[in-house]
């Protein structure tokens, strides 16, 4: 068995994991707007891509006799996104957990690396 944890630890974790309700973070979100700001002209063109071609499916299918009421088929579709982007993030934490283990393993291979490369890494 190849595990980084132990039972013990396995148990202690428990009493520290519990409930946490969500947070709206839209205090940060502007005071970090600086940051992000870079990224938006993405995400409103994608979003609004991603719209303009939902409306547009639904007009063709109107066109040939399917009847698509547009609000509901826009909300299924965000529901869609999101169920993809928790995926993806489920995904992108799993790699996250084992990026550490992975670069121990390969210590020799990483040995022509620089101490300032590899700390960037573990930021």
């Amino acid at each position: 068995m190849n595990s980084l944890n132990t039972g013990t630890e396995v148990r202690a974790a428990i009493k520290i994991v519990k409930w946490n309700p969500s947070v709206f973070p839209i205090g940060d979100m502007f005071r970090n707007m600086v940051k992000t700001s870079p990224y938006l002209s993405t995400t409103i063109f994608t979003a609004s891509f991603i719209a303009v071609g939902t409306i547009q499916c639904i007009e063709c299918a109107k066109r040939v006799g399917d009847f698509y009421p547009t609000r509901e088929s826009i909300f299924a579709d965000g529901i869609g996104t999101l169920a993809a982007t928790f995926r993806m993030l489920a995904m992108l934490f799993l790699v996250f957990c084992q990026r550490k283990r992975w670069i121990e393993e390969r210590e020799e291979e990483l040995d022509h690396i620089t101490t300032e490369e590899r700390s960037q890494w573990n930021k």
